[in-house]
């Protein structure tokens, strides 16, 4: 049976965080219209990504300059440089790898808008460790009606199998059953003023074609309380017993456990996993209108890394990358 184990210490992780980060009022600034003025380096591959299968780095993120910056505007969490992304309305095409399948506008006929970082991928079998810092700051438009953004995820991902296909078919009709690999496993996320993450528990019987997906939402708390200051993550992703049908995901903020889930998936499990990062926000007008948007978000990452344990990916303790 798929068993959630605990969510711990909401409190403890309200009071922790901020721990690193400058107060709002003392943190530099800059607006969207004068950040190309302000960055120190623009459009360059971030150092310390892991190992990928296919795909290129920033295969995720319009064409647009402001997009995604290493940047020396606010001041990084170790070492001299972070990660800047900006998204605007509209922020939906992509760019395309040779080979890609998807045409690079397709998020715009997809009701979606991202700028995100492909980072590392792996297979199934081994207990990843992922480490990064993160930081909000008043650039971060919240959006109306508590609709979500996601800022990282766990994606997971089928050789040759497109997530909406079906046996037989390439309409992404799923009137005959599910298919449950093309989702990500878990992803943060900032939904209005609330900031957690998001699981997606999946199963089935007799094919992973013809399954279910259930969706659980984890609010850490208000996004006032991790504004203005780096808050450091750690995930855990261990598959490492995945012949045997387990799995377990632990997440860490500032140093402390807040939560640990067994066996979100316990029957399927991909051929190749990603961790990725940025902003991606999806379904604006399929869940609240045609006239729907959110406006310019903003976000910095720092210190982002993967490793085999806690203390190897742990920003806090660890030398800068850059």
């Amino acid at each position: 049976m798929l068993k959630k184990l605990s969510i711990l210490g909401t409190v403890a992780l309200l009071s922790a965080c901020q721990t690193t980060g400058q107060a709002v009022s003392e943190s530099p600034r800059v607006s969207s219209n004068n950040v190309e003025n302000s960055v120190y380096m623009k459009d360059t591959r971030p150092r310390g990504l892991g190992s990928r299968e296919w795909g290129t780095w920033n295969q995720d993120m319009p064409t647009s300059p402001w997009v995604y910056n290493l940047t020396n505007i606010v001041p990084a969490r170790n070492g001299e440089l972070s990660q800047r992304f900006e998204l605007r309305n509209g922020d939906c095409t992509t760019n395309q790898p040779p080979g890609d399948s998807h045409p690079n506008d397709w998020g715009c006929h997809n009701d979606r808008e991202r700028t995100e970082v492909m980072h590392t991928q792996w297979r199934p079998g081994q207990d990843k460790w992922i480490g990064f810092s993160v930081r909000v700051d008043d650039e971060w438009t919240k959006a109306n009606r508590g609709h979500c953004s996601h800022i990282f995820q766990i994606k997971q991902t089928e050789d040759n199998v497109y997530q909406g296909n079906k046996p037989g078919t390439k309409s992404g009709d799923f009137s005959g059953g599910h298919y449950i690999g093309g989702h990500a496993v878990m992803m943060g996320q900032i939904c209005g003023g609330k900031f957690g993450i998001r699981l997606s528990w999946t199963g089935f019987k007799d094919s992973k074609y013809n399954g279910w997906e259930r969706t659980e939402r984890i609010d850490f708390g208000n996004i006032d309380n991790i504004s203005g200051g780096w808050n450091d993550i750690v995930m855990r992703w261990d598959t490492s017993d995945y012949r045997n049908g387990n799995s377990k995901l632990e997440f860490y903020m500032n140093g402390k456990k807040v939560g640990e889930w067994e066996n979100i998936t316990n029957n399927f499990f991909p051929d190749i996993y990603t961790f990725k990062y940025g902003i991606y926000r999806s379904y604006m007008k399929a869940n609240n209108g045609p006239n729907f948007k959110i406006g310019t978000q903003v976000i910095y990452y720092d210190e982002v890394r993967v490793g085999r344990s806690f203390d190897a990916v742990n920003p806090a303790t660890n030398r800068a990358i850059d």
